[in-house]
């Protein structure tokens, strides 16, 4: 892109919002009857609160407002992302170094750790203190009284867009109403605060590049045939909460099995299968705060075994994956390199020296699962077992489990400049 642009004459242009009420939406329209680079940001994402500052969800940062986003022409959808579900899963899915020396800066959240502390190689001495994984230092997430005073986020919408990333030019004679639409929640399980009732988002404005008269915007313009991407699609369900145990032997623990038919994919060829075990119930440090990832991130659970049912077969062999690193190699296998500790993923010892106190709040809470489908979905079963631990609220409570899929699209260009868009069946 960056080499394309450099041979390509263009002017950068500020959107600004047709509409904006702040917790509720902003709406951005681009100019038609033009063509456009495919690397559109958004800029100015945040939260202010007269009341005090505060900061932001440890996972998304200044990012953490909008709820929904949605890139449309007209009333047509072309892809349409539940943020709050789906960007967690992307930010945890990034190198180490990304996070700590790019992501912090452009979204100022907590993701990236490091290492402190000093052992000699007979691993006898320390020096420095205690041999430690932590978060890095993060810049700053400042949710200030005004948006002068707030971090805010810039996301490029080729990581949230499927269809903007399959491209390198947007022709706007062709999406003549292209918009796109973010849709924001306030609540107060955003931010450390779980008392901010008068949270205000910060008025964002997109960022774009258009091309200016050349051959290059002449050819994009009446050339274009369509695109093909993977979009993200979801459905959910729910693991209603364990109960009945007591603290007596044989019975601190009991089983839960779900067996849950998706049918938001039928009829679609599904490349993969994410599940993120969502909470339903808050989680809270002991000062009373919300945690770092707060009920954005992915609850571990006892005992868990999942087993995925494609048209009536097994893909999962064993019986299903059970074993967390076991489900952590699968999901890494799926996804790629995941930027989180097994301390994060597993339901695991608390009180070690080698966990540092900001990664302590994130024990168990980041715990997804991600496998190979590879098919065309006529019916697909997920089967969740878990086990309900007595004293144990967060391994007993109910759980939302979101389910996304990578699914192959396609905009075709007809006759007459018209366009549809279809789900591939390969």
């Amino acid at each position: 892109m960056s080499s394309q642009k450099e041979s390509v004459p263009y002017a950068p242009l500020i959107v600004e919002p047709r509409f904006n009420r702040s917790g509720f939406q902003s709406q951005f329209e681009l100019p038609s009857d033009s063509a456009f680079f495919a690397d559109m940001r958004l800029a100015g994402v945040g939260f202010s609160s007269a009341s005090g500052a505060t900061t932001y969800n440890g996972l998304l940062g200044a990012e953490v407002p909008i709820r929904q986003i949605s890139l449309l022409d007209g009333g047509t959808v072309l892809e349409q992302v539940d943020f709050q579900g789906w960007r967690p899963l992307q930010k945890v899915n990034s190198r180490n170094d990304r996070n700590i020396s790019m992501q912090r800066y452009l979204s100022h959240n907590a993701l990236g750790f490091i290492s402190e502390g000093r052992v000699d190689l007979r691993g006898q001495v320390n020096y420095g203190g205690n041999d430690q994984v932590d978060v890095a230092l993060n810049p700053t997430n400042t949710v200030g009284i005004s948006d002068a005073q707030s971090e805010q986020a810039w996301i490029s919408l080729k990581e949230v867009f499927g269809m903007l990333r399959a491209m390198a030019i947007v022709p706007t004679n062709v999406f003549t109403q292209l918009r796109v639409v973010i849709e924001y929640s306030t609540s107060t399980k955003l931010v450390a605060a779980n008392t901010k009732t008068d949270l205000q988002t910060t008025p964002p404005i997109l960022l774009v590049d258009e091309l200016l008269p050349s051959d290059v915007k002449r050819n994009a313009m009446t050339t274009f045939q369509g695109v093909r991407f993977n979009a993200v699609e979801q459905d959910s369900f729910l693991l209603p909460a364990v109960t009945g145990m007591t603290d007596v032997a044989g019975n601190r623990t009991i089983s839960q099995t779900i067996n849950t038919q998706l049918k938001g994919f039928n009829s679609r060829y599904v490349r993969d299968l994410i599940l993120k075990f969502t909470p339903t119930t808050d989680q809270l440090t002991g000062t009373g705060a919300n945690k770092l990832y707060g009920q954005l991130g992915s609850q571990a659970t006892y005992g868990r075994n999942i087993q995925v049912r494609v048209n009536g077969v097994d893909t999962l062999p064993q019986g299903g994956a059970q074993g967390s690193m076991r489900q952590l190699a699968m999901t890494t296998d799926a996804m790629g390199t995941l930027n989180l500790l097994w301390s994060q993923y597993t339901i695991g010892p608390q009180d070690t020296n080698a966990i540092g106190a900001i990664v302590g709040q994130t024990i168990a809470e980041m715990s997804p699962f991600a496998c190979d489908v590879e098919a065309l979905v006529e019916d697909l079963q997920v089967i969740v077992t878990r086990d309900g631990v007595f004293g144990n609220a967060d391994l007993s409570a109910t759980i939302r489990v979101d389910a996304f899929a990578r699914i192959p699209k396609s905009i075709v260009v007809t006759q007459g400049g018209k366009y549809s868009v279809m789900y591939d069946q390969e």
